[in-house]
């Protein structure tokens, strides 16, 4: 198998500008507001993107082409060294295959965020470059997520702590290393078929979800297994399992056991409970970094 180097972007320093724009949902300014000020007190320059704030669509911040236009004026400018999405929901595939990242080839950058913005770390996966799941804006006002947003800060300044879990009956204990990528199961599944299909052999795959029915978290990682996603992993790691829900019928399994039911002809290890997704803490790490997954009776750990 031909061994794809990651590429990686240049770690912040002071006096750096950052971006902030919104490739899918629509978001309030308050939460901009607070987030802008905690950015700039790590010492960091600011500055938001022209339609971040429209109110030209119901649901979506900006018409496709204002998010489009947005996103394309932070990829191109030198001046800015990382774009943080400003929150999830829905929106950013509809723009995605029409950015232009010839110019942010040469000279990448770093893009944060997680939930929907997963698309976006599956097309930079596609093109070798890292990015850095993380909690973004519309959480940062979030006294909870205080922690998440001070290790943000620290990963983007170069410094990638490890992941920590409190042990579950649920794990297969093991020790494996490979890139880590992943995300959102929605858009890890809504992947597939794709220019920007994720790609898992050999790799630590990472899984986190909010708002589903049981029934269709058991569909999406019934998907990913006949597509042959969860068959040669490096290992799997299972962070927040978000308001998942029964239907009127209900499916009569745990999200465990969903799991552990698509995986049992595997040996690789499996951890459950890691602090990554729509609760607290969401703790960051860089999508295609190289790390150690460390399953044991008494804690489980992620590496990089």
């Amino acid at each position: 198998m031909l061994l794809r180097i990651m590429i990686q972007p240049a770690f912040l320093k002071h006096g750096d500008t950052v971006c902030i724009l919104a490739p899918g949902r629509k978001l309030d300014a308050k939460s901009i507001e607070t987030s802008v000020a905690i950015i700039q007190s790590w010492g960091l320059n600011v500055t938001l993107s022209y339609n971040l704030l429209s109110d030209t669509h119901s649901y979506l911040s900006g018409t496709d082409a204002e998010r489009l236009s947005d996103f394309q004026k932070a990829l191109d400018d030198s001046s800015v060294k990382a774009v943080i999405c400003a929150r999830g929901g829905y929106g950013t595939t509809r723009i995605l295959d029409l950015l232009d990242f010839s110019t942010f080839q040469k000279s990448p950058k770093w893009i944060c965020g997680f939930s929907d913005v997963t698309a976006l770390h599956l097309k930079l996966q596609s093109l070798t470059i890292q990015s850095i799941h993380a909690p973004m804006p519309v959480q940062f006002p979030k006294t909870e997520f205080a922690d998440s947003v001070e290790s943000l800060r620290s990963l983007l300044f170069g410094t990638a702590n490890p992941l920590t879990a409190a042990p579950s009956a649920s794990n297969r204990t093991g020790i494996s290393e490979g890139k880590v990528v992943g995300g959102n199961l929605s858009l890890l599944a809504d992947s597939l078929g794709t220019s920007t299909e994720i790609q898992t052999d050999s790799k630590i795959l990472v899984i986190e979800e909010i708002g589903e029915y049981t029934y269709r978290l058991d569909r999406m990682l019934v998907q990913l297994m006949r597509a042959g996603k969860l068959k040669h992993l490096a290992g799997l790691v299972v962070g927040h399992m978000t308001g998942i829900k029964e239907s009127e019928l209900p499916f009569g399994e745990t999200v465990e056991q969903i799991i552990r039911n698509h995986t049992r002809e595997f040996n690789y290890p499996i951890g459950f409970n890691f602090p990554i997704g729509h609760e607290y803490p969401n703790l960051p790490w860089i999508e295609g970094a190289t790390g150690k997954l460390s399953i044991t009776n008494n804690q489980s750990t992620l590496s990089f």
